[in-house]
């Protein structure tokens, strides 16, 4: 299993699911795709997931993984809008507006690919309220602070 993002803790589950589909590790992704997808069709997600004594979501993320193992989820997202003028840290000033792609949202705030080697931060306080933010979402920032010694920069909400 560890070819796949399936966390350790999972394995057991996974193991699971591939024995009721009557898979193995070693089955290929056709094999995998049209078993799980039957396993699927005769028992219910809540059902399983009650029965391996999981959530929902984990249950789901595992079988995502068992027939597109490997994959990076953020490979989903659409690439960063890159203006031919910002290439690095240096090139951005106090000011300037850009497009950025959320590439994290954590309690704090949103990181934001604005197209340099480093994310920005667009603080929770930026955001305006009652606006939920998810990776792969393309919006307008404002540069309001940039630390070069730091590797930092703030990030605003362009109104």
């Amino acid at each position: 299993m560890d070819e796949s993002a399936i966390h350790p803790e999972s394995y057991a589950i996974a193991e699971s699911i591939l024995a009721r589909a009557a898979l193995t590790v070693d089955s290929s992704i056709p094999d995998r795709i049209a078993a799980l997808e039957s396993l699927t069709a005769k028992t219910s997600l809540e059902t399983l997931a009650a029965e391996l004594e999981c959530g929902v979501p984990t249950l789901k993320d595992i079988l995502e993984q068992l027939v597109r193992p490997g994959r990076d989820p953020r490979s989903d997202t659409p690439a960063p809008i890159l203006r031919s003028d910002v290439l690095k840290a240096e090139d951005l000033l106090t000011g300037m507006q850009l497009k950025g792609t959320v590439r994290n949202v954590v309690d704090f705030g949103a990181f934001v690919d604005i197209g340099i080697k480093g994310d920005g931060l667009l603080h929770k306080s930026q955001i305006p309220h009652g606006t939920v933010l998810k990776v792969g979402d393309i919006i307008d920032v404002e540069i309001q602070k940039i630390e070069t010694e730091r590797g930092r920069i703030g990030l605003g909400w362009v109104k």
